[in-house]
């Protein structure tokens, strides 16, 4: 989501909130998506899906590490810290 970037600081924290806010849809849906098996029945599935979700999984590991400073952002939070 883009947002203009007035000076008022009221605006940056409804930016931030609509952020938040639009986070928690996403991963309320995944969240479904994911209880259902993204919709595919046990016996459908193939390398394609595997790939898929792979895929996803990759992805959220790099939100989640983002996040958390994990992974390659923890050498990078460690570093502005020993300075």
């Amino acid at each position: 989501m883009t947002h203009p970037k007035p000076h008022h600081p009221d605006a940056a924290l409804d930016a931030f909130v609509g952020n938040l806010t639009e986070i928690s849809a996403i991963l309320a849906r995944l969240q479904s998506a994911i209880d259902d098996h993204l919709g595919i029945a046990p016996e459908s599935v193939n390398w394609g899906h595997v790939g898929d979700t792979a895929q996803i999984a990759s992805q959220l590991r790099e939100i989640r590490d983002r996040l958390f400073y994990e992974g390659e952002y923890a050498e990078a939070a460690a570093a502005k810290e020993s300075k």
